[in-house]
C-alpha cells in the first residue's frame, strides 16, 4: 500500500484498498480497514493490485508511461512485497 500511496497519492491507495477489502471507500485508514487488512488473503491483495493496475491504465498518459508503470507494479509482486 506505501508504493502504491507514494505513486497513487495517499487517498487513492487508500480507497482501492478498501474497496479491495470490500468495505467502505471512505479514504481513512480506520480501524475497520487495518482489521480487515490484519485478516485478508491473498485473494485480496490480488484484487488490489488488479485495481492498482486498472487505474494506471485509466491514467492520461498511460501510452507513454504505461510500461514502466507496470514494471514498477510487477516489480513489487515479483520482489515478495505485500503491496
Amino acid at each position: 500500500v506505501f508504493d502504491s500511496a507514494v505513486n497513487h497519492g495517499v487517498g487513492a491507495a487508500t480507497r482501492m484498498l478498501q474497496a479491495a477489502l470490500d468495505t467502505v471507500q471512505d479514504g481513512i485508514i480506520g480501524p475497520t480497514t487495518r482489521r480487515l487488512a490484519r485478516e485478508s488473503t491473498p485473494w485480496h491483495w490480488s484484487r488490489f493490485m488488479a485495481l492498482r493496475a486498472q487505474r494506471y491504465v485509466e491514467t492520461r498518459n498511460f501510452d507513454r508511461f504505461g510500461h514502466g508503470w507496470l514494471i514498477r507494479l510487477f516489480s513489487v509482486v515479483r520482489d515478495g512485497e505485500r503491496p
